[in-house]
């Protein structure tokens, strides 16, 4: 991230550091742990490492790198149009970060729409509070001629070792597409091809077996991923299946929102990201 901050004194601005500061963590931070039902929850623990390089009159940049392990318990606590109220993403997420004194760290609104997140609010380097919001988003012009592509499972979340219904789904405008032909692709080993009929649809069975993942809580043992693609093309939808561990571990997801927290309003420092496609 490349910020630059200044300080308004009397009829101007005072530049105060002109800084790039790169993050790397080890694992990666798993901020979505797809699907995003409403009180789903995992943990994440991780060894970050900030660089610093730039200038500054003010502020003493660190000479050496900064490493520190970060825990991390992020809780999917709100669905529906973000707080941003961004007209591209009305059926949005919430994840907020606690520490590991359950205090907010940081939250990010997941809009579907465009595959990110819209709304970002959590700290950055030297104490700051970044607001990072979605102004605008611009699709590619392939992706407006291409039929849609969507996948439904029954059930979303199962127990380990069941069999589910899939449902892939190819839609143009309001009209339902024929003859789209590809392959399901669940984890290291299974594949099922797949093509939608008159109705636009195509249906299939799938074990989803008993792997757990990294992020196993009290009330999951994995959530894994389920795509299908195109033959021929770069055209693809996903979806993920939770396992839950036990009857209880279902129990607790479905009721546990009552005890989650949610996010608190939080002063904020305004910055932007510009990119070609997906404006902040």
């Amino acid at each position: 991230m490349d910020f630059q901050y200044d300080y308004e004194i009397g009829i101007g601005l005072e530049p105060i550091a002109d800084l790039y500061i790169v993050t790397n963590n080890s694992p990666a931070i798993e901020w979505w742990d797809f699907p995003l039902a409403i009180n789903e929850t995992w943990l994440s623990e991780v060894e970050e490492t900030k660089t610093y390089t730039g200038t500054s009159d003010y502020v003493e940049l660190p000479e050496e790198d900064e490493v520190e392990d970060v825990y991390r318990r992020l809780v999917a606590t709100e669905q529906g149009q973000g707080k941003d109220t961004h007209p591209d993403c009305v059926d949005a997420t919430n994840v907020t970060a606690f520490d590991k004194e359950n205090k907010i760290s940081s939250w990010r609104w997941y809009c579907p729409d465009i595959g990110t997140w819209s709304w970002r609010v959590g700290e950055v380097p030297l104490g700051v509070t970044g607001d990072f919001r979605l102004l605008e988003y611009i699709p590619a012009e392939t992706r407006a001629l291409s039929p849609t592509l969507t996948i439904e499972l029954s059930p979303p979340a199962t127990n380990k070792s069941t069999i589910i219904e899939i449902w892939i789904n190819a839609s143009q405008g309001n009209a339902s597409v024929a003859e789209i032909s590809g392959e399901i692709i669940y984890g290291c080993c299974t594949s099922i091809a797949f093509s939608t009929a008159i109705n636009g649809s195509a249906w299939l069975e799938l074990n989803v077996s008993n792997r757990i993942d990294d992020t196993s809580t009290f009330d999951d043992l994995a959530s894994h991923g389920i795509i299908a693609i195109v033959s021929n093309s770069d055209q693809m939808a996903m979806a993920s299946i939770t396992l839950y561990g036990s009857v209880l571990g279902e129990q607790v997801r479905n009721t546990g929102g009552q005890w989650q927290w949610s996010p608190l309003d939080v002063s904020v420092h305004n910055a932007a990201i510009i990119s070609s496609v997906i404006r902040w």
